[in-house]
């Protein structure tokens, strides 16, 4: 990680990823997408995770626009 100082706000640090702590992320995280992806297709049918996509892909947008909703109930006068 990387702290450097926020260029239009002196008060806040911005935070950012090295190229080495990248690399370990994607080291740490590969055995899983890779595992999690061997074990949809072989449980799944193509048609099966197109439901499962198309079911999250939806619920996501409902809840966006929900969050949309009451952010502007709550949104100060």
């Amino acid at each position: 990680m990387d702290r450097s100082a926020d260029p239009t706000d002196r008060r806040r640090s911005v935070i950012s990823i090295t190229p080495g702590g990248l690399a370990r992320c994607r080291e740490l995280m590969e055995p899983l997408v890779r595992e999690g992806d061997e074990l949809l297709r072989r449980r799944f049918t193509s048609d099966e995770l197109a439901v499962v996509t198309r079911f999250l892909t939806e619920t996501t947008e409902l809840q966006r626009a929900h969050v949309a909703r009451l952010k502007a109930v709550a949104a100060p006068d």
